[in-house]
């Protein structure tokens, strides 16, 4: 079960203290999200959800970003997933600020999405411009990634049944060690990912995705995401531990202590394999060097 909204550019009789604005479906939009912009609409508008709902179904062109913010306010109060039929529109972050329940989309997206993903999934049933700067939350894409950029945190979850074209690091992080890619990067083909530097790194961090067979990736359901997402993470998990339980046998009493900080400790960190490619051992141990 689903709440279904059909975005047709449907037009309709707004609000009086909206009516002869420039932008009037834009500043509704900015007010309901509770941007200062307006304070006396942010006032009387911010969360309102059946004015969102009209919005989404408008599908406020002239800001897609915004767009992202409505659908995600109401995915966020709803106890079922939110379908959005999106035909020809092509919103810009979808899943920005989602913390619960899911959104499927059905109809291509365009840049950043995921951006400030905070939990939940994000169903995306067509091809994607770029899916960027995830934090949690699990984005599953039944098409292809043109590009996949600074993907970090080890709570995001991406899986990708088509293929991803392009994957880019770099952007802003304020942290001192280098940070590895997420491990749970998923792929029908292997995928170069790119960590994060960080300001006393040497090295940038690298993985590839974990390649799946393309046909245990196709056709998901949203309501299989979930469940399905969680095996790939631990059979992911599975297959690293035993990478380093076979590192184990090798270790002598000078490496053991190496072995700790950078696969077990430096995993629980967020870095993994990323200290283990060279990140942690090109980083001074001096600060001042």
């Amino acid at each position: 079960m689903v709440k279904t909204i059909f975005v047709t550019g449907e037009e309709y009789a707004l609000p009086e203290d909206v009516q002869g604005r420039d932008t009037p479906y834009q500043d509704l939009a900015n007010a309901i999200i509770g941007f200062d912009s307006f304070p006396a609409l942010k006032q009387k508008y911010q969360g309102d959800i059946v004015w969102a709902e009209r919005i989404l179904q408008h599908g406020l062109e002239e800001d897609p970003r915004a767009f992202s913010w409505m659908a995600s306010l109401v995915a966020n109060t709803l106890d079922v997933p939110l379908e959005l039929r999106l035909g020809a529109h092509k919103p810009q972050m979808l899943g920005v600020m989602l913390r619960r329940g899911g959104i499927i989309a059905r109809g291509d997206l365009g840049e950043g999405i995921g951006a400030s993903m905070r939990g939940g999934y994000l169903f995306v049933e067509g091809n994607v411009d770029s899916i960027r700067k995830q934090e949690r939350g699990i984005i599953y894409v039944d098409g292809d990634v043109e590009e996949l950029s600074q993907i970090y945190s080890p709570h995001a979850i991406v899986i990708v049944s088509g293929r991803v074209h392009n994957s880019v690091g770099g952007g802003y992080l304020n942290k001192a060690m280098p940070t590895s890619p997420s491990p749970f990067v998923f792929s029908s083909h292997p995928v170069q990912l790119f960590g994060h530097q960080g300001y006393r790194g040497r090295k940038t961090p690298k993985r590839l995705s974990t390649v799946v067979d393309s046909s245990d990736l196709v056709g998901w359901k949203p309501e299989d995401v979930v469940r399905k997402a969680l095996a790939l993470c631990k059979k992911g998990l599975r297959r690293d531990f035993e990478i380093k339980r076979n590192k184990v046998r090798f270790l002598s009493a000078d490496t053991i202590g190496d072995f700790f900080e950078k696969e077990v400790e430096g995993y629980t960190h967020g870095y993994g394999r990323g200290y283990s490619q060279g990140s942690m051992d090109a980083t001074p141990s001096n600060p001042w060097d």
